[in-house]
């Protein structure tokens, strides 16, 4: 895939440093984060392949248009007062592309893991007012 970018969750292991092979003949650079690092889900965001976002407001609704036919599931992981994700988050969306959808959100803070096989997306966060 050209140009690409994305992030994904990784569970580190407790007895044993992470190791990652990567199988490309193309340059690479991999970084290692912790969650708080994971990008924000704020306005209006764009690009190409999976994405970690964190969500720390309150509830909102998440538009997302993916422009390509892949597969694509969309989890949330509540993560208030915990130090480690749970094995699975709730799967909130799942479908193959193209496709535009509005996904409810609640309360933060929230990781949200966008997994597919490449495609091309566009999301924007409308916050709810009460």
């Amino acid at each position: 895939m050209e140009d690409f970018q994305g992030s994904a969750t990784v569970e580190v292991p407790r007895d044993r440093p992470l190791r990652l092979e990567i199988d490309d003949k193309r340059p690479w650079t991999v970084r290692v984060l912790p969650l708080t690092a994971a990008r924000r889900l704020e306005g209006t965001l764009s690009g190409r392949g999976p994405e970690v976002f964190l969500h720390t407001g309150g509830p909102a609704d998440l538009y997302l248009d993916v422009r390509s036919e892949t597969y694509v599931n969309v989890r949330c992981y509540e993560v208030a007062n915990r130090s480690e994700l749970p094995d699975y988050g709730d799967s909130i969306f799942s479908m193959s592309g193209p496709f535009s959808v509005i996904l409810p959100l609640v309360q933060g803070p929230l990781l949200v893991t966008f997994g597919d096989g490449g495609a091309e997306w566009e999301a924007r966060l409308d916050r709810l007012a009460f």
